[in-house]
């Protein structure tokens, strides 16, 4: 007959559950997660507002200013962190065509003990493709966010699931060379 010895059992199920733990710390260490802010006109502070041109202050994250570019019925955005600009260039990065940003920015980061460390945002950016129809085509945008570089890295053009394809590409984006305008 076999005898179980308790505390050594005991020992070595609490083991198991504190390298389970561990193992699940450093996964969710490298889990994303994200923050969203609005690029709604209401919820935007207009800063310069020329003839055909227009520059909005939407909210920031993670001490990055946001602001939303209007010219010539195109749109696009500027980061901007401790007075300086990154200017992500939608016009050349993405589409020349006319543009519409959506309404909403998702920031993506990894939470850490000190502060949030951002990867990316992805950004909703429709654009009329062909010139004689108006139909617009609904792209999302992975622009990386990291201190070392701020630029556009990707589109996702709109197929069976866009969000989730442009999520992927934005938890790899500082692995990702930029577009150059």
């Amino acid at each position: 007959m076999m005898t179980i010895n308790r505390p050594s059992t005991l020992f070595t199920l609490l083991g198991g559950f504190m390298l389970s733990m561990s193992l699940h710390s450093a996964q969710a260490a490298d889990e994303y997660v994200s923050h969203y802010t609005s690029l709604k006109h209401k919820d935007c502070i207009n800063l310069d507002d020329g003839h055909e041109y227009s520059v909005e202050q939407c909210p920031a994250f993670d001490a990055y200013e946001v602001r939303l570019i209007f010219a010539d019925l195109r749109q696009s955005l500027t980061l901007a962190k401790n007075g300086q600009e990154y200017p992500l260039d939608f016009y050349t990065t993405v589409s020349g065509g006319f543009s519409r940003m959506g309404d909403v920015l998702e920031w993506r980061f990894q939470e850490t003990d000190k502060a949030p460390k951002l990867r990316a945002l992805i950004t909703r950016f429709s654009v009329e493709d062909q010139p004689d129809s108006d139909k617009a085509t609904s792209y999302l945008v992975v622009a990386k966010v990291t201190p070392d570089e701020v630029c556009v890295v990707g589109k996702i053009p709109p197929v069976k699931k866009q969000n989730e394809k442009a999520r992927i590409m934005a938890d790899k984006a500082d692995t990702l060379p930029c577009i150059k305008p």
